[in-house]
């Protein structure tokens, strides 16, 4: 694989971040996957809270945008050639999506309905945003939450089209 990109607008939790690395990770598994050469590119929206709540489960959105970027930076970085960039909300398609590039030309998309915001944890579990970005990288490299849909009555799809 020569490029994997991955624009989503609401990559703002660090569950999210925990799943999308569980989505690319396995990649590096495949000897035509994910290598150390291989450009990865995240594009997700700035961080705009609204609100005055701290944050306190997994599932919550970061309200420090240098704690969500050293959390992007901790888990991909040794997976490939990474750049990150946030852009603002308007800026960014509604859909989410995954492109993969491979050297002989062949395009696959994958295109995530609801996206990983979409996932909640069963458990209630807390996430140390108040604690230095040590700790935080330390529980998203040891976090293995259990999912749950955060609608069951409201489905999500994936689609993927292969272009060659």
């Amino acid at each position: 694989m020569v490029d994997l990109s991955y624009t989503d607008r609401y990559l703002r939790s660090p569950l999210a971040v925990i799943l999308l690395y569980e989505l690319i990770q396995p990649l590096t598994h495949f000897s035509c996957g994910l290598a150390r050469d291989t450009t990865l590119s995240i594009v997700t929206s700035r961080i705009e809270r609204n609100d005055l709540l701290d944050p306190r489960w997994l599932h919550q959105d970061w309200r420090d945008s240098t704690h969500r970027r050293s959390a992007f930076e901790a888990l991909f970085n040794p997976l490939g050639q990474f750049n990150y960039s946030e852009k603002a909300n308007a800026d960014l398609p509604h859909a989410r999506v995954l492109m993969l590039r491979w050297s002989d030309g062949a395009v696959w998309e994958i295109r995530l309905d609801q996206g990983l915001g979409y996932w909640r944890t069963g458990l209630r579990h807390l996430f140390p945003f108040d604690q230095s970005e040590n700790k935080q990288m330390a529980e998203l490299k040891s976090a293995s939450p259990r999912l749950e849909a955060s609608n069951p009555h409201h489905l999500t799809y994936w689609y993927v089209l292969q272009r060659i």
